[in-house]
């Protein structure tokens, strides 16, 4: 139940039952008070309403739903007494207005739920009666949301049955079961989909990455989008899946290790003084980042030795030990100030 649906019941059970006539408008902020804020716009931005009718029935209950939000606020009776006489509701509807809301709130296992839970936690998809809601909050700016809805492309051992159902074919028990799944699957992928495709117009970095994967023919545009708004799963992915060396640099930066090799070789292979001292700089950073550059590896045959080089290290170029002591203060202090942003 969304909070507009709360609010049109809220209205419709306090004048059907009790012949209390109540605002549009009023019934939202008696709402909001109701889960102790001190107003719609404060709610509206701290989190969503839902319930757990909200979920595809197969996947949850209603006493794992209530589990799942334990750390929901608790209702604030007494904010909403206040929020009543703010708005000079009659005093003796107060308390069968407050009864009235708690009835449909726990009928309906309703919750308020904030953006930070949900957006690290997982939930089951919701059913389509709900989505708008949840849609209307990721175009208003909250693309954490987008965890509500996202899904895998259905799994394709089902789509013979569903395409005969399709054609009116008469279909077993178990063919008609592959076929539902299917369809079921194929339509909270659609919605999912679409609603990446709305927000991709000005997409953040989440939605990028999110169509990075689920926009096949566009997915490259998207990972480099993803990477110049920062992401370091984009730049690393832009080297090594797409081969575009301008992101070399701040992948290695960010500690990929591709990218660390990819560099340290090249100043090695260079031979001068500058590209000398470039070696030993992204060596010493790929140390620091846990990766050592140097070292070969072979593949050990006990009885004739090293069969063959599975990794040869890095050949670093020889440089003067103060240049050393450079690069490595350098070194130390371009993994700071990148280790600083990424904990940030």
């Amino acid at each position: 139940m969304s909070k507009k649906h709360l609010a049109f019941s809220f209205k419709n059970e306090a004048q059907k039952h009790h012949n209390i006539r109540i605002a549009h408008s009023h019934s939202h902020e008696l709402i909001a008070a109701y889960f102790g804020f001190s107003s719609l716009a404060s709610m509206d931005t701290a989190g969503i309403i839902l319930s757990y009718r909200d979920f595809n029935e197969n996947t949850v209950i209603e006493t794992d739903f209530h589990d799942e939000y334990s750390d929901a606020p608790e209702p604030s009776f007494n904010s909403f007494i206040q929020r009543a006489r703010d708005l000079c509701v009659q005093k003796e509807n107060i308390p069968i207005l407050l009864e009235t809301l708690t009835h449909i709130i726990e009928e309906t296992g309703t919750s308020f739920i904030s953006y930070e839970e949900l957006e690290h936690c997982h939930y089951p998809p919701l059913n389509h009666n709900s989505v708008k809601a949840v849609i209307e909050a990721i175009e208003n700016g909250r693309t954490e949301l987008l965890a509500l809805l996202e899904c895998e492309s259905p799994d394709p051992s089902g789509s013979y049955w569903y395409k005969q159902k399709l054609a009116g074919k008469v279909l077993s028990n178990s063919a008609a079961e592959w076929a539902d799944s299917y369809e079921e699957q194929l339509n909270q992928y659609n919605l999912f989909k679409s609603c990446l495709m709305r927000l991709s117009g000005n997409a953040d970095m989440k939605t990028a990455l999110l169509l990075v994967e689920h926009d096949e023919d566009n997915s490259e545009t998207w990972c480099e989008i993803a990477a110049k708004l920062g992401s370091i799963e984009a730049q690393e992915r832009m080297v090594e899946d797409y081969g575009d060396d301008t992101w070399l640099e701040p992948a290695a930066l960010k500690g990929n290790r591709e990218s660390l090799e990819i560099l340290s070789r090249e100043a090695a292979d260079t031979h001068t003084n500058a590209s000398a001292f470039e070696a030993h700089k992204w060596v010493y950073l790929a140390e620091l980042y846990g990766f050592n550059l140097t070292q070969s590896l072979a593949d050990n045959d006990e009885d004739y030795g090293p069969a063959f080089v599975i990794y040869e290290g890095v050949n670093l170029p020889k440089l003067a030990e103060e240049d050393k002591a450079r690069a490595k203060e350098l070194a130390q202090q371009l993994y700071n100030e990148n280790r600083d942003r990424q904990l940030c």
